[in-house]
């Protein structure tokens, strides 16, 4: 009886040592246990906790009350050549808003609102695989999107959480079965996964060996765990993400600004103009709405431009080709009420820049 009171107390010490859940319910650890996992026996989890030095401890062993901790040794960190993008503090304030949607439990693809404990933990390495793949994806396709926009973006499709799914989207990137869909079409995206998927950038490891995969045997939106699992789900999803972004970027918007551009080439504010009208495209309307935004924009000056695309912009029949970057713009409101000390004072003067390294 003395032996399970001890076990007893021992398995509350560890619950309650477990590390913070920023968002979520504390035990609920389906995340945390599905990260471990995919660390252990992903390649891709695996190349990039390495290439970014994450330390490779489990929740278990940081929870261990009698192990012996090493002496003299510094925690690790990110090499100089291989730092993340993002400010932690910032995609862990994102995080901590609560949202109505539900999420998937994966391999079982059980949906409800399950309310996954979600932690800094996650948060590091979701930095990790964010930077990889936006390196990769930026040197290779040359996509005009800033680590600004991405955190803009991710911040409102699902506030960097892996899990979320509903009727309109799947994932970090919100995924919807049409977007894949047009990235796999010849005379849409799949030039850009071809590129990717032939690059010789290093940054590119990882996504090749999603790529290798995917342009063999597309994968099945109504397999959603194959768009949020970590090891490969959640990876490929903001690979896609991105790789949708910049098929998007050359097919759709760089062709209906190529005058614009060309007229405001000086303007230190074009790249944030181009990279406004390319987020709006990802959102309600898609391209039909971003185009007809740009249209209507393209004789004002970038200044201009990017104010009008952070404010509702109706149509006669009273539709708003801007919703995405109006979204995008409150978001960032609630996001800056959620930080603190200089960080939230550096917020309120540069708004998302603050976020990023």
């Amino acid at each position: 009886m003395e032996k399970i009171f001890f076990l007893s107390l021992l398995f509350a010490f560890n619950s309650n040592a477990q590390e913070k859940c920023l968002s979520g319910k504390t035990g609920n650890n389906h995340l945390i246990d599905q990260l471990q996992k995919a660390r252990s026996e992903s390649p891709i989890s695996k190349l990039i906790s390495a290439k970014y030095n994450i330390d490779q401890k489990t929740e278990a062993d940081s929870n261990c009350v009698d192990c012996e901790k090493p002496k003299n040794k510094s925690p690790q960190k990110i090499s100089a050549n291989q730092k993340t993008y993002f400010k932690s503090e910032c995609i862990e304030a994102a995080a901590s808003i609560q949202t109505g949607s539900r999420e998937i439990s994966c391999p079982d693809q059980k949906i409800a609102k399950h309310q996954f404990c979600f932690t800094k933990s996650l948060v590091t390495y979701q930095n990790a695989v964010l930077s990889e793949m936006y390196k990769c994806v930026k040197f290779t396709t040359g996509l005009p999107l800033t680590p600004d926009g991405l955190f803009e973006m991710y911040t409102l499709e699902s506030g960097f959480k892996p899990a979320y799914t509903n009727g309109g989207g799947t994932g970090l990137g919100q995924l919807t079965g049409i977007f894949i869909k047009d990235l796999h079409q010849k005379h849409r995206g799949l030039s850009t996964l071809n590129s990717i998927a032939k690059s010789t950038e290093k940054s590119c490891d990882a996504a090749k060996i999603i790529l290798n995969k995917d342009l063999k045997s597309q994968p099945q939106f109504k397999n959603k765990c194959e768009f949020t699992q970590y090891g490969e789900g959640m990876e490929r999803n903001i690979l896609y993400t991105l790789s949708g972004l910049a098929s998007s970027w050359k097919k759709d918007i760089e062709p209906l600004m190529k005058d614009f551009s060309a007229k405001n080439a000086d303007n230190n504010l074009l790249p944030k103009a181009q990279e406004r009208a390319l987020l709006n495209s990802y959102g309600p309307g898609g391209r039909a709405a971003a185009r007809a935004a740009v249209r209507r924009l393209s004789k004002l000056t970038p200044e201009k431009f990017i104010a009008a695309m952070d404010k509702p912009m109706m149509t006669e029949n009273n539709n708003n080709l801007t919703v995405y970057t109006t979204r995008m713009h409150k978001k960032q409101n609630i996001i800056g009420q959620k930080l603190s000390g200089d960080l939230r004072s550096q917020f309120n003067k540069e708004g998302s820049s603050a976020c990023t390294e």
